[in-house]
């Protein structure tokens, strides 16, 4: 069977579907008979909107981290005597991308980086797993 044609609904909007004041029951226990004498009741709605709830503030946490790691243009917003990690186009000899850790706009020295085109946050330092030793 092919699924070309299927159309996926988002997780959270599923979650959202379920009425947030439904309640799910299943029998806990029997007569000797076999007919169900006890019940067990679950906010299902209520932990749906919850998961729905964790689900966004984990997809916004995503984004957020991961507007960490990309390059933004140099402009007048670029962080001030904060050492970033710069990048721009070197074009001599040959057309390569460079990149430093350095600050692009000093303020008690009175210069700006003179290359750089780009820059980001200076990413953490790499955990090494399995060793004593802190990374250089």
């Amino acid at each position: 069977m092919s699924d070309n044609n299927c159309q996926q609904t988002p997780i959270v909007d599923l979650l959202r579907s379920v009425p947030k004041d439904f309640r799910g029951t299943w029998p806990i226990q029997w007569a000797e008979d076999g007919s169900e004498t006890g019940h067990a009741l679950s906010p299902v709605g209520r932990l749906a909107h919850d998961a729905a709830d964790e689900l966004e503030a984990l997809q916004r946490r995503v984004e957020e981290l991961e507007s960490l790691n990309e390059w933004k243009v140099c402009d007048e917003n670029t962080p001030i005597d904060t050492e970033l990690l710069l990048g721009w186009v070197q074009t001599w000899p040959s057309e390569k991308w460079e990149s430093q850790i350095s600050v692009y706009h000093c303020t008690r020295g009175r210069w700006i980086h003179g290359s750089a085109t780009h820059y980001m946050s200076v990413p953490r330092a790499a955990v090494v797993l399995n060793s004593t030793k802190e990374p250089a």
